[in-house]
């Protein structure tokens, strides 16, 4: 085994001349998913590094739709043997290796390439057949959501029989860089937001929130005396409750700024039975749920574990995504207004999905701050709810479009 020192992310980065090249494909690599994202990493860049590092003939990476139930070749080098069929599309019942790496999100070395469970595999059996394959190495790349978004294929042909120890863990590596970058990238701007609003929010609560409290007060005490003595003036009254209301609007954006401000503080934690802290949300709720004609389905699994985590920074988070729950409620053809909510354990994490029938504006955007499509929204609310807990060490947030329905799943790692 090579010696190695640590590099961007933790990952090992190769020392020894020999494997000089190795290191500047890491890098190569490293550097263009830090300044694109996950969304824009140029897949034909990484083959073209992957089979000039490794010293192979044929790379190909597929983007893997498992809502469709395929996975389309969409980048690949190939300097012997036939060109790779990019663009066209293969089921992935058909090819048990990406089965197991969907299922798994580990990698797959198969060795027993000319075995028939194998040559099931139209793209494998059809490369058995053009070339003395040997081996192929199936690697998964994550996509933002921790789902499986694309899987790097690496052919061992000819008198390459297979890959050793240090060249499957170089593309674990690489797979990796391309797994935590973006997230990195997109956590620290993420914290930058909340260091920026910090700054400003004490400014704001003074020069805002005093002149809103005056004009709310006269505004109400206005009210009162017309109320008594301009029966008559109707458009009076009615233009000092658009005041109110206006008032009343300013109030909670301002209140939302400075809750979201306050994302920086660090964590009081104390044991918190999480599926406790959830029903007694949900009868704090219960009003405006009636007000909006929603019925709320809970499902909670037995012997919930007790957790370590900031019980006022989780109210929070879940009052905002019940509200926004309720808000945003597009019931299917059946008419059902509807919120389920399981409570469960998912291995060794403690495991919320809350979902209700919906569209997902922009899955990318949705928990960026200030991103709304409410007219009387800033944008806040779902910025809040995953700052709350992806604070909390290991927790995660995530949301995806499941038909007609939008899925919010949240996860808490359980005490080691």
């Amino acid at each position: 085994m090579c010696s190695s020192t640590k590099g961007i992310g933790g990952v090992r980065m190769p020392k020894d001349p020999i494997h000089i090249h190795k290191a500047k494909a890491m890098s190569d690599i490293a550097m263009t998913v830090m300044q694109e994202g996950f969304s824009g990493i140029n897949l034909q860049f990484v083959a073209e590094r992957l089979v000039a590092a490794l010293d192979i003939e044929r790379c190909v990476i597929a983007e893997v739709n498992c809502d469709g139930g395929v996975y389309k070749f969409v980048a690949g080098v190939a300097t012997s043997g036939p060109p790779h069929t990019l663009g066209v599309s293969y089921r992935i019942e058909n090819c048990p290796p990406i089965i197991e790496v969907l299922r798994t999100k580990e990698m797959r070395l198969v060795d027993d390439i000319a075995t028939a469970k194998y040559t099931e595999c139209y793209y494998m059996r059809g490369l058995i057949e053009a070339i003395d394959i040997k081996s192929i190495l199936f690697v998964p790349v994550l996509d933002d959501r921790g789902e499986v978004g694309f899987v790097i294929v690496l052919d061992a042909i000819r008198e390459k029989r297979s890959f050793n120890d240090i060249e499957i863990e170089f593309v674990n590596d690489i797979a990796t860089i391309i797994n935590i970058l973006p997230e990195f990238s997109r956590r620290q701007e993420h914290q930058n937001r909340l260091a920026m609003l910090g700054r400003v929010s004490s400014t704001v609560a003074h020069e805002i929130r005093n002149p809103l409290v005056t004009i709310g007060g006269f505004a109400r005490r206005a009210k009162k005396v017309a109320e008594k003595t301009c029966h008559s003036n109707d458009d009076l009254i009615h233009c000092l409750n658009e005041v109110i209301e206006g008032v009343v609007r300013a109030e909670k954006t301002l209140k939302d700024v400075l809750e979201y401000s306050r994302m920086e503080r660090p964590l009081v934690l104390a044991p918190v039975a999480i599926d406790k802290l959830i029903k007694e949300i949900l009868q704090n709720t219960e009003v405006i749920a009636l007000k909006n004609s929603v019925q709320i389905k809970v499902t909670t699994r037995p012997n919930i574990p007790i957790l370590l985590l900031d019980k006022s920074r989780l109210e929070l988070a879940f009052n905002n995504l019940i509200l926004n729950a309720f808000t945003h409620i597009q019931p299917p053809s059946s008419g059902k207004r509807v919120v389920e909510i399981f409570i469960g354990r998912d291995g060794n994490q403690v495991k919320i999905v809350l979902r209700n029938p919906g569209q997902i504006p922009d899955p990318k955007k949705i928990f960026e701050a200030f991103f709304t499509t409410s007219p009387d929204g800033v944008g806040l609310g779902l910025a809040v709810v995953r700052s709350s807990i992806e604070a909390h060490k290991g927790a995660s947030v995530k949301a995806a479009q499941k038909g007609d329905w939008v899925e919010f799943t949240i996860k808490f790692p359980l005490p080691e």
